[in-house]
């Protein structure tokens, strides 16, 4: 509740992540082996640790929910960028959110995995390891009826089906996209030939603002060759991007 903006995206939050960790649970009880299940709730602890840490961090930095604008941020940085954000982006609430979250989950791992007085059924109760093949049925049942909720209901909230969805469709925009840029002509440019073969070059500035270019009348020399040949330059004024992209593909 503290990091979330509203009551209602918290409860939102809540109730999905709820009903993520219920299926996570069924999975559980089809294991007859206690050896099995304790496997299982590590890994699960592990998955929900990780999407709580991921969930929260956004939150605190962003005070907003992951989307598919950010998974798409995400999807095309690279090692330099993602160190240079985490170094100007990790503090101690970030660090103190991972520090319990890991601390936790190592004593869990301890008590079930090293721990020869520590008995499973404490995380599971006998009750729901099922060994009817009636009871397993209602339990497969009911995790469909949870999947379709979170898929239908709380789509947004859930970083695992919105991060599925959000890197198909970022697939299949990186080949429109390529498929757009190999093409030798444009249907969005038209080119009149002036009497023979001609070379047209499009500068553009990754980041880069008008306001100090002295090729847009400012007072200092920072653009001094461009300067001298603008009057073969076609210049672009006042253009605003339909895109927030600015992808590069070689």
């Amino acid at each position: 509740m503290y990091y979330f903006p509203n009551s209602w995206g918290y409860r939102r939050e809540v109730i999905a992540f709820g009903l993520l960790t219920s299926i996570l649970l069924v999975l559980i009880t089809l294991f007859n082996t206690s050896k099995a299940r304790k496997y299982i709730v590590v890994l699960c602890n592990i998955i929900l640790s990780s999407l709580v840490f991921v969930k929260l961090s956004f939150y605190h930095q962003f005070g907003a929910k992951i989307n598919a604008s950010a998974l798409f941020v995400v999807f095309e940085t690279n090692k330099e960028e993602a160190s240079d954000f985490i170094a100007d982006f990790i503090n101690i609430p970030i660090l103190i959110l991972f520090m319990t979250l890991m601390i936790l989950s190592m004593v869990l791992i301890k008590l079930l995995l090293f721990s020869t007085k520590f008995n499973v059924t404490i995380c599971i109760p006998p009750m729901f390891c099922f060994k009817s093949k009636l009871l397993k049925t209602l339990v497969l049942i009911l995790l469909f009826l949870s999947s379709y909720v979170i898929y239908t209901r709380f789509y947004d909230e859930n970083i695992i089906i919105e991060g599925i969805s959000s890197y198909s469709e970022y697939l299949d925009l990186k080949e429109r996209f390529k498929n757009d840029l190999a093409k030798k002509e444009s249907k969005n440019i038209k080119v009149s030939p002036n009497n023979g073969q001609a070379t047209y070059i499009v500068i553009i500035g990754e980041s880069t603002s008008n306001w100090h270019m002295q090729l847009y009348g400012y007072n200092r020399e920072t653009n001094p060759l461009l300067s001298k040949i603008k009057d073969e330059l076609i210049i672009f004024k006042d253009v605003i991007s339909p895109n927030t992209h600015t992808q590069f593909y070689r």
